[in-house]
């Protein structure tokens, strides 16, 4: 993962992990404002190779999928 300041209230951050069966990247920008609100955005890309089984046999395909999300979040005094 690699994580990186852009500014003082910005942050972005990058992962990814691989392998033959699985890729997987995911990027999250992140920010805050007003000393107690806060909001994440993040997206993914995830493709894997998955083998169905039918009755007549089985078949193995490459399945890719996009995700997001957004995040808000408060800090409340402890």
């Amino acid at each position: 993962m690699i994580a990186h300041m852009l500014g003082e209230n910005f942050a972005v951050a990058l992962e990814g992990e691989g392998g033959a069966n699985h890729q997987r990247i995911l990027a999250t920008l992140g920010t805050e404002f007003a000393k107690r609100h806060g909001i994440k955005v993040t997206g993914e890309y995830l493709r894997q190779l998955i083998d169905f089984q039918f009755v007549s046999g089985s078949e193995e395909e490459r399945i890719g999928q996009f995700g997001a999300g957004v995040n808000y979040y408060y800090k409340v005094d402890k």
